[in-house]
């Protein structure tokens, strides 16, 4: 019936975001100079997002993107295993628009990465140096990707 092409018309928009998330990644290892990395992405809905995020960082609610730098087992088993990143496109986006999805996916991609790559955003300058990092992938991720647009760095709104 109608809820079952609902549901699966949800779960093509689910792979094609997938998809889209997994080609980015490749692209953005590469510009890192990790073209061999193992990146683990998940994306998640908001019930389960919230659930990792209280229990990794304390807070019990949903949250756009959070990254793990790998556990030391993980490390020692896989030097090229440079951590996870677990994504919640509807926390992104609620309605699920997958054409702005795919404009803003990779800003939490590459906010999450320069997290794993060691940038933060404590103090001011830190900020601004993960910013300009930011920028700066997500311009070149444009470019090698064709995509028509993109979305502005997270750090933005934090200066």
């Amino acid at each position: 019936g109608r809820s079952a092409v609902l549901r699966r018309q949800r779960w093509h928009a689910h792979v094609q975001l997938a998809n889209a998330v997994a080609g980015q990644a490749r692209v953005l290892l590469g510009l890192l100079g990790k073209p061999d990395a193992d990146l683990g992405v998940m994306l998640t809905g908001p019930r389960e997002m919230a659930k990792i995020n209280a229990r990794f960082a304390g807070r019990n609610a949903a949250t756009d993107v959070l990254s793990f730098e790998p556990d030391e087992d993980d490390a020692g088993s896989n030097s090229n295993n440079i951590g996870d990143l677990v994504i919640c496109p509807r926390y992104i986006d609620d309605a699920l628009d997958v054409r702005s999805l795919k404009e803003q996916l990779p800003v939490y991609l590459v906010h999450g990465l320069c997290h794993l790559m060691g940038h933060t955003h404590d103090h001011q300058h830190d900020t601004k140096l993960m910013q300009a990092e930011e920028a700066r992938l997500l311009s070149e991720l444009q470019s090698q990707r064709r995509m028509a647009s993109i979305g502005r760095p997270l750090t933005n709104k934090l200066l």
